[in-house]
């Protein structure tokens, strides 16, 4: 359903506009449905962020040949090496050479309950061409789309809607969070509804931090972390007014609300920089004292309920758990990290090898050179220049990456959307922040 009324919507704005902002509509409209929505769809595994995808990459095909826009050579020899280093794998599997037993992506859960069942053979097959296609396919959307992703009018419209995106979703997850708790109805058919899937493994209602919490029937529980992700993240970047607090607040409560760990994780370090950032940089009082007072709710929240809140992250490290979903996901993890030790250089073939962190899975499928390939591709592609205060976000990212990851999103591309997003807004990010650092810099050596 939801697909039918977006791709309605985008037909109408194509015939009603010129042929670039047909496609750079359908590079927001990829980018916040992977960031916010349910991988699942009615066609053969396809998620929205891939239909929106496909349609920006013709788009913006047809718009660079009408103008004569040429992409560098260099573009061309990568997506070819790279094909040639997801190809080795893949023919290892077609040989029989070089085979471990794994978790593999198509038939695992987020919960690996019985280890030794579960571990099979890989095979080459629609699943792992699917995935070998869509990869390759995500970066031609990147090559052809290059120009777009250098326009700094339509880097600050895509910042707006995922903010826009942002705001619809958390008060989503709020007002579906209330529904359920008040009437106590199990509410996960509007999403079989919506989406067209024909069964759902949640099938009781989940009691989280006290009350029941709920995945938002646009999106599941973990995918709502890379959309609180998303938003922090540009929260963070942004001039903090009282807009902010109000904004954070609306993330917080949303968390809450959706009982994700891994949600939790991401808004408790984002949300203790941004009110940080607010008492050390603003000039305003009342915002100030704002962030102070935030901060040490929620500082006496964490020491008093810390157990409760961050019960699953306790368990992922506990060596004595033996049973829980954090002690299945470790379990998997720890399996895909042996997995890994005999294909770390070309991976274990894409669409292949499951484990619960998403930069395990995306190394361990397309190899470590694989891996480095695509991240120096999309980087090249948005001319990213790394900054000082780009460190600490890639620190953050790399531990949130390696605990995360859901079973319906298809590899690396999850991971990408967020560098993707992280990437062009870098050169954007605050010049108003670097001049009150140059500022004060200034006053102290006076």
């Amino acid at each position: 359903m939801i697909f039918y009324i977006l791709v309605l919507v985008d037909v109408i704005f194509l015939l009603t506009h010129t042929l670039d902002k047909s496609r750079n509509f359908n590079i927001i409209l990829s980018i916040c449905t992977a960031l916010f929505m349910n991988s699942a769809d009615p066609f053969i595994g396809l998620p929205l962020e891939f239909v929106f995808m496909f349609l920006a990459l013709i788009f913006g095909l047809i718009y660079n040949c009408r103008n004569g826009i040429c992409i560098e050579k260099k573009y061309y020899f990568l997506i070819l090496l790279l094909i040639i280093v997801l190809l080795v794998p893949i023919a290892e599997i077609s040989l029989g050479i070089n085979q471990q037993k794994m978790l593999i992506l198509k038939e695992s859960s987020s919960d690996t309950l019985d280890l030794e069942s579960e571990m099979l053979y890989a095979s080459v097959d629609f699943y792992v061409i699917k995935h070998f296609i869509f990869l390759i396919a995500f970066l031609i959307f990147l090559m052809i789309n290059k120009n777009v992703f250098h326009d700094k009018n339509f880097i600050c419209i895509l910042i707006k809607s995922i903010k826009v995106v942002g705001v619809i979703f958390f008060i989503g997850v709020f007002v579906e969070w209330l529904f359920v708790n008040i009437t106590g109805i199990y509410d996960r058919n509007i999403m079989i509804f919506i989406f067209n899937i024909k069964y759902s493994r949640q099938l009781v209602l989940w009691q989280t931090w006290g009350s029941y919490a709920v995945p938002f029937s646009l999106s599941e529980r973990s995918k709502i972390a890379t959309g609180v992700l998303a938003f922090l993240i540009i929260l963070f970047r942004e001039k903090i007014n009282k807009k902010t607090i109000l904004e954070l607040l609306l993330v917080l409560l949303a968390v809450y609300c959706s009982g994700s760990s891994s949600a939790l994780f991401i808004s408790v370090i984002f949300s203790s920089l941004i009110l940080m950032k607010v008492v050390y940089f603003s000039n305003n009082s009342i915002l100030k004292i704002s962030a102070i007072l935030v901060l040490c709710i929620g500082a006496i929240l964490l020491i008093i309920y810390n157990e409760t809140f961050f019960e699953k992250i306790v368990n992922y490290v506990d060596e004595n758990e033996t049973s829980g979903s954090a002690f299945y996901r470790a379990q998997a993890n720890d399996a895909a990290t042996k997995v890994l030790q005999y294909h770390f250089l070309f991976g274990t073939g894409i669409g292949t090898l499951y484990c619960h962190s998403l930069i395990l899975q995306t190394v361990g499928n397309i190899g470590i050179l694989g891996f480095g390939l695509v991240l120096y591709f999309t980087f090249s592609i948005v001319g990213y220049k790394p900054s000082k205060i780009d460190l600490l976000y890639w620190i953050i990212l790399a531990v949130f990456f390696y605990n995360y990851s859901t079973v319906q999103d298809f590899t690396s591309v999850k991971l990408l959307n967020v560098v993707l997003l992280m990437s062009p807004s870098s050169y954007m990010q605050t010049t108003q922040l670097k001049m009150v650092i140059f500022k004060k810099n200034m006053v102290r050596k006076m």
